[in-house]
């Protein structure tokens, strides 16, 4: 049974499911490679921007999803996010702050087992929240040599994942790529 993983020396990510993602992948690589064939169709994004959701396995018994966005042919960042959902279509009647709240404690709880305690807790929108929901108003930070990795609420989206944000990507050319001439 494969685990869930982010290698804090590389920012490499094993899945559930069984697959590796290492920061160096391009989104060549990714769309060729028969192992991310589970990839859903490919989500536009504005300009050389692009998001690829695949299915990644179970942690705790929950779906996990991650999301790889690309800028160019680099991997810019994953979205990591637990449903946490009754197994029905998600919609507006099924948002729950509850619910978040709850995939926020299983996405913290996660990432301090793999790091410890997080390099900063920050505090947003301080007691605007009740007390079973007060969770989402702190997001957590870790910070490593190759980049962050956060857990966090949008509540401009009012969606709540972990993010793996590979540091100075948007600002180098990937070398000898036809599309960042």
């Amino acid at each position: 049974m494969a685990t869930f993983l982010i290698h804090p020396q590389a920012g490499i990510l094993d899945l559930p499911n069984g697959l590796t993602i290492t920061p160096s992948l391009t989104q060549d690589e990714f769309l060729f490679n028969p192992a991310f064939s589970q990839a859903k169709h490919q989500t536009p994004a504005s300009g050389a921007w692009s998001r690829h959701p695949i299915p990644a396995g179970t942690v705790d018994g929950h779906d996990l999803l991650a999301i790889l966005c690309f800028h160019d042919q680099r991997l810019v960042n994953i979205d990591l996010i637990a449903n946490l959902y009754p197994p029905i279509p998600k919609d507006q009647h099924q948002y729950s702050l509850d619910i978040e709240a709850a995939i926020k404690q299983l996405h913290d709880r996660l990432l301090e087992q793999m790091f410890g305690p997080p390099t900063e807790r920050l505090r947003i929108f301080p007691n605007t929240l009740p007390p079973s929901q007060s969770i989402l108003e702190w997001p957590l930070r870790w910070d490593f040599p190759w980049g962050q990795v956060f857990s966090s609420h949008d509540f401009n989206g009012g969606g709540t994942s972990i993010i793996i944000r590979y540091s100075d990507r948007t600002d180098q050319p990937l070398v000898n790529h036809p599309a960042s001439d």
